[in-house]
């Protein structure tokens, strides 16, 4: 696979997010930070199928509604 100029700057701006997220708030910040980069990293990297994308995108969508569903749970208590 080459890397195009697109690839690095994408690469580039998610290690920074994560590196920031991590500074700023600690490890649950960049795992959260990791989670949401997953759909731009499909973008850049995915093959013609999409697969990857699709799949990036249902996990943080996943994830999501369980942060929702637990912190309503916390709320309702």
């Amino acid at each position: 696979m080459r890397v195009t100029h697109a690839r690095a700057v994408t690469l580039l701006c998610v290690v920074s997010a994560l590196s920031v997220g991590y500074g700023l708030g600690g490890t649950s910040v960049a795992v959260a930070v990791g989670i949401l980069s997953l759909p731009a990293l499909a973008w850049a990297y995915d093959n013609a199928t999409g697969t990857f994308l699709v799949l990036a995108t249902l996990f943080v969508l996943t994830v999501g509604t369980m942060v929702l569903l637990i912190a309503l749970m916390a709320l309702a208590r």
